[in-house]
């Protein structure tokens, strides 16, 4: 693990680069069972209506607009 601090800066066609090659795992478990959700743990509502798929689109949109 390297401090944040020690990156070194990647220039912006690099990360464009990057962001065309980025996967996406999202691993939402653990409680949903207690709690009674009996289907897809990324489709509970957390905040706003939103669920934890749509928070996890919405962070991908700005990170996309911020690089792209």
């Amino acid at each position: 693990i390297i401090p944040y601090q020690k990156l070194l800066e990647t220039n912006v066609d690099d990360a464009k680069d990057l962001l065309n090659k980025l996967i996406v795992v999202k691993l939402n478990g653990g409680l949903g069972t207690t709690m009674g959700c009996q289907g897809p743990k990324s489709v509970i509502s957390v905040r706003s209506g939103l669920t934890f798929l749509d928070l996890t689109i919405q962070q991908l949109e700005v990170t996309i607009v911020i690089f792209l």
